[in-house]
């Protein structure tokens, strides 16, 4: 532009970002030495905001830390008794603390930012972590976890590492293979089910091959973590073999409440991040070549593939969360961004160890084809134009570093914290020995810490304008009270009302089965077609599955069985004696303005008369309680006959409750009809 329109520059070196200190700190670094002779066109940088307090820091340079020394093992070690010691390098480990406990005291110290007249006080998500690499990345996102601190990460590829993604591959890979052992006990301790050690240790005792059998044939009360993974585990993998992943997955969430079960069961600052990997893995169902596997294995294969291959693993999901969060960063991505607390770690590595041979290419912008494309052996004699190549590729790779560091350092508006390992092997700090000596630092004065630049004084809190004061109102004493509002839908269900008024104190916990169970049988074996008893119970035995235990179907087939058999009963069952029977009868109609619905369990008609029969299935009714818990049921039989009179309102009616538990019936009279 300069040669051809005779352009002129405009260096835009004054920044309206960042505050002085961290200007001071940029010429400094910058301003001399090899990181100016890399940087090109580096002018000193002045800043619009002469006021704005901050602070350039360097927090302690972390040492690597030595193996322990073992003495000689006088034996060879048994492995199948004796663990390999394995030493792992905790320098990163280290690292990301030391940045955790920085933060929690920023945030609850708290420090403020902001101009004087725009003062407030730090929170998560004015702070920004920045990496050249993802390599070291995972330590300090567990250290974050440990201290509390929520973020947003940077790692890509990561959803299928994540534990909740673990668990539900887990459970997929138990409907498929049942007798995998260790995915079951995975998906048992999981929050799904939330299985104590206790309850591991019950089915480990038990006599059959595989934990499913065990599982499947362990009889335990209802509601417990094992009852409920051994009903919903067999309905699943019923239904695995017929419905498409993401469908069968829908229904796992759906049924096993699964979203808020691992919310409850995550730290405040991970749920959002939780719930959104649980919904990325229910979208990767369909996205994994659009949904067209045929059964699980298929997908999990696909899954397996996907982890293998790094670089086509699916990402995290970002955390549609409302509450302050850290972001964690690339400085490539960082570019064109800010935030008032930067974060720069990982700031000693260098690049990685070259391997056997190198690519050397050199392809000038202004030309078609590259000048000069060749590899490199690192283990033979480099001959001149080679050396000149290399030598040329350093430079263009030491300004790109330069480039890197100046764009990391720029981010920060007022804080500017930068961390680092020192090596295990060799003496190389990176970026980090670049800084320690532009500002004249020795490496053990780096080991505890310092504040290489500072401006201005941190500002008092901007206080909110002042509120009015406002006198207090007393409501009317009339709007505490609450409406009495009648539903637009009422439903006649006595026995849902009323079922643990009489159930739940004698031990009853088979109680409503017990009730489905009897009143269905009833249904049958009084119905038009023919059935023997023993059609009955296999019947009722397909109809409810394994919910429906072998003990208590015979004990309500003998109940059923001696109701319909009993000679004070037997006229209410003989169809044969009546115009026209219903059995379940559904029964709708509007009274005062709302919609009354339910199903009559008998009705009988003649000439002259309707009967209208109910059942109740209560175990503790005997002759002596009948009447008191009939009169319980008195509002609800009234809908039954209301609407009964309104399609017979000449003919006589009578209501009847009948105990099939005593073989009693109680009739409900003494103006139930109006």
């Amino acid at each position: 532009l300069s040669d051809h329109l005779d352009a002129r520059g405009y260096p835009m070196d004054r920044s309206w970002r960042s505050a002085p200190a961290v200007m001071e700190f940029v010429n400094r670094l910058f301003g001399e030495g090899r990181l100016c002779r890399s940087l090109r066109q580096f002018h000193t940088h002045d800043t619009h905001h002469r006021e704005l307090w901050g602070r350039v820091q360097l927090l302690p340079l972390i040492q690597p830390t030595q193996p322990p020394s073992s003495a000689p093992a006088e034996e060879l070690r048994n492995p199948l008794r004796e663990p390999r010691r394995v030493f792992t390098d905790q320098r990163y480990l280290l690292e990301g603390e030391q940045i955790a406990r920085t933060i929690r005291h920023l945030v609850e110290q708290p420090v403020v930012i902001g101009a004087a007249d725009q003062a407030r006080p730090l929170n998560y998500s004015d702070i920004m972590i920045l990496t050249a690499r993802r390599t070291h990345l995972p330590p300090i996102e567990e250290a974050l976890r440990a201290r509390g601190i929520p973020y947003l990460g940077a790692n890509r590829g990561t959803l299928l590492e994540s534990q909740e993604i673990q668990d539900m591959e887990a459970l997929l890979e138990i409907l498929t293979t049942p007798y995998n052992n260790l995915s079951l006990a995975v998906v048992l301790r999981s929050p799904l089910f939330a299985c104590s050690d206790q309850d591991l240790i019950t089915l480990a005792g038990r006599e059959q091959h595989s934990w499913w059998e065990r599982l499947m044939n362990l009889s335990c009360p209802s509601g417990t973590p094992l009852e409920r993974a051994r009903r919903w585990l067999e309905r699943w993998h019923a239904a695995s073999d017929r419905l498409p992943v993401h469908d069968l997955l829908q229904r796992i969430y759906s049924e096993g409440n699964l979203l808020a079960r691992y919310q409850a069961a995550s730290p405040q600052h991970l749920q959002a991040r939780v719930r959104a990997n649980l919904e990325r893995f229910l979208q990767l169902a369909l996205e994994v070549d659009s949904g067209r596997y045929p059964s699980l294995a298929h997908f999990l294969a696909r899954l397996k593939g996907l982890r293998e291959l790094q670089q086509d693993a699916p990402d995290e999901a970002p955390a549609s969360s409302s509450e302050p969060q850290v972001r964690l960063m690339t400085i490539h991505s960082a570019k064109g961004l800010e935030a008032p607390v930067v974060f720069l770690v990982d700031s000693a590595s260098s690049g990685g160890r070259e391997s056997g041979w190198r690519t050397l290419v050199e392809w000038p912008p202004t030309q078609q084809r590259p000048s000069h494309f060749l590899l490199k052996s690192s283990s033979r004699p480099t001959d001149p134009v080679t050396a000149k190549l290399l030598e040329r590729q350093a430079e263009e790779q030491q300004r790109e570093d330069a480039n890197l560091l100046y764009v990391a350092v720029t981010r920060a508006r007022q804080l500017l914290y930068i961390s680092a390992c020192a090596p295990a092997r060799g003496d190389s700090l990176g970026w980090f020995g670049e800084i320690l000596e532009q500002f004249g630092i020795t490496r053990g004065e780096a080991a505890e810490g310092r504040t290489v630049c500072e401006s201005g004084h941190m500002p008092q809190a901007s206080s909110p304008a002042p509120t009015p004061a406002l006198h207090p109102v007393e409501p009317d004493p009339r709007l505490r009270q609450p409406l009495q509002l009648q539903p637009a839908v009422q439903e006649i269900a006595p026995s849902r009302e009323t079922f643990v008024t009489h159930t739940s104190n004698n031990g009853d916990e088979d109680g409503r089965l017990r009730g489905i169970i009897i009143h269905r049988m009833l249904e049958l074996l009084t119905g038009a077609e023919d059935i023997t008893p023993e059609q009955l119970a296999a019947r009722l035995a397909t109809e409810q599955g394994r919910d429906c235990r072998q003990e208590l179907l015979q004990e309500c087939l003998h109940e059923v069985l001696a109701v319909t058999g009993d000679p004070g009963l037997r006229e209410l069952f003989d169809n044969r004696r009546y115009s026209a029977f219903y059995n379940e009868l559904p029964l709708l109609y509007e009274l005062e303005g709302r919609t009354v619905h339910g199903t009559i369990d008998r009705l009988l008609l003649d000439r002259d008369r309707i009967t209208l029969l109910d059942y109740k299935t209560h175990q503790s009714a005997t002759p002596a309680t009948i009447a008191r818990i009939a009169e319980e049921y008195r509002p609800q039989m009234q809908l039954y006959a209301s609407g009964v009179r309104r399609l017979w309102p000449d003919r006589e009616l009578r209501c009847l409750l009948l105990f099939t538990a005593c073989r009693q019936l109680c009739e409900l009279g003494g103006g139930l009809i109006n």
